[in-house]
C-alpha cells in the first residue's frame, strides 16, 4: 500500500499549507486541537453549533501555524504519513547567524544557560524559551535583538510585552547592558507610549499587545522578527490578531518563566513562536547560588467564630469575611 504523503509548502511567515487528502486533514486537524476553558458556557456550544473545540489546523484552507511544523512532522510520522517540505522551504532556516557577542562589550559575561536559550533560538530560528524568574530574560531579550540588527539590515523588530511598565524597564535595561559600548539604545530603539510612537522608523519597537490590537493588518507586514517577553500572560486573541498580522517576521522568540498557567493554550503559543525549550530550572540557580533559597513557612490561623463561612462559601466571600472580620482589625 502506497503510503499518504502531506507536502508543506509555505504561505507566510505566519502560516504553512498542507497538500494532502481531506480525511488526513481531518485527522490532523483532530489531533492538534483544544477545547477553551469554560466552552461549556459558550453561546454557540449551548446551542449545539460549537462543539468547544479550537482547531490550528483549519480543514477548510489546510493552513496551520508555521510554529507547529516540527510538532505536524513527528504526529504524521506517527500517524504512519510520509512527510515533504516544498522546495526551498527549509533553505532559510538554515542559514547561520553570527552570534559574536565579544563585540558587544558587556558589562558582565552572559551565564551558559542564557548562551543555550540564544543558541537554540538562532539555531532553529523559531522557539519559546522557559526561564525561571529572576534568570535574566531581559539581557537574552538584548542579546538577541542586537545579533538580529546585525544579521538583518533592514526590517524592524518589535518586542511585544504584556504591561506598560516592562516597555520602560526593557528600554532601561538595554541601556544598563549597553553602557560599555559605543551602541546607543535611543537611536534604535522607541518605548512606545502613544499610537505615533509605534508608526516609528526606529529598527526595534517595544510596545504592549494591547496598544497593538488595533494597529491596521498592513502595520506589520514592516517587522522581521518578533520577541515576545512573558508570553504565558498573552490572551488568545493576541495569536489571532497581531501574531497572525506579522506574516513577514521570520524570526520569532517567546520567552517565560512557566506555561503551565497560561492564558493561551500551549498549542496556541507554539503555533506563534515555535517549540518550547526549558533551558535552566529554578533550584538550578539555587543550588548555583543565583537566586536565593526558598524557605515556605506556613501560618494556620483558625478563627473560633466563624459565622456564616462553610464549605459551600466561595473563596473570594472567605477573603471578604477574613478581611472584614473586626477581631483582625482590632
Amino acid at each position: 500500500m502506497c503510503m499518504e504523503t502531506i507536502t508543506i509548502k509555505h504561505i507566510n511567515e505566519s502560516n504553512v499549507g498542507l497538500l494532502c487528502n481531506p480525511g488526513v486533514i481531518r485527522e490532523l486537524s483532530d489531533a492538534f486541537s483544544f477545547r477553551v476553558p469554560g466552552y461549556r458556557f459558550q453561546p454557540k456550544f449551548k446551542a449545539g453549533i460549537w462543539d468547544g473545540y479550537i482547531r490550528l489546523i483549519n480543514a477548510r484552507t489546510h493552513m496551520m501555524p508555521k510554529g507547529l511544523v516540527p510538532h505536524l512532522v513527528n504526529k504524521s510520522t506517527e500517524l504512519g504519513y510520509k512527510v515533504k517540505f516544498e522546495e526551498g522551504f527549509v533553505d532559510r532556516f538554515k542559514e547561520d547567524i553570527e552570534l559574536d557577542l565579544s563585540k558587544y562589550n558587556l558589562k558582565f559575561p552572559p551565564r551558559d544557560f542564557q548562551e543555550k536559550a540564544l543558541a537554540t533560538f538562532f539555531r532553529k530560528k523559531r522557539s519559546i524559551v522557559i526561564s525561571p524568574t529572576g534568570s535574566g530574560k531581559s539581557f537574552i531579550v538584548y542579546l538577541a535583538m542586537r545579533a538580529l540588527l546585525d544579521h538583518v539590515e533592514e526590517g524592524q523588530i518589535l518586542i511585544m510585552v504584556p504591561r506598560v511598565g516592562l516597555v520602560r524597564q526593557i528600554f532601561s535595561d538595554f541601556e544598563d547592558y549597553a553602557v560599555n559600548d559605543s551602541w546607543n539604545a535611543s537611536d534604535d530603539v522607541v518605548a512606545c507610549e502613544s499610537k505615533q510612537d509605534r508608526l516609528s522608523s526606529k529598527r526595534v519597537i517595544i510596545s504592549t499587545w494591547q496598544g497593538l490590537q488595533h494597529m491596521p493588518k498592513n502595520y506589520f507586514e514592516r517587522f522581521i522578527g518578533i520577541i515576545g517577553d512573558e508570553v504565558h500572560e498573552y490572551e488568545a486573541k493576541v495569536g489571532s490578531t497581531v501574531l497572525n498580522n506579522c506574516s513577514n517576521a521570520f524570526y520569532r522568540l517567546g520567552l517565560t518563566g512557566t506555561l503551565k498557567d497560561a492564558k493561551t493554550h500551549e498549542l496556541a503559543l507554539t503555533g506563534s513562536f515555535g517549540p518550547a525549550v526549558q533551558v535552566i530550572e529554578t533550584h538550578e540557580l539555587m543550588e548555583r547560588g543565583t537566586l536565593a533559597d526558598l524557605d515556605i513557612t506556613a501560618l494556620i490561623l483558625k478563627y473560633q467564630d466563624v459565622g456564616s463561612i462553610n464549605s459551600k462559601t466561595k473563596y473570594q466571600e472567605e477573603v471578604d469575611w477574613v478581611v472584614r472580620n473586626e477581631k483582625r482589625l482590632t
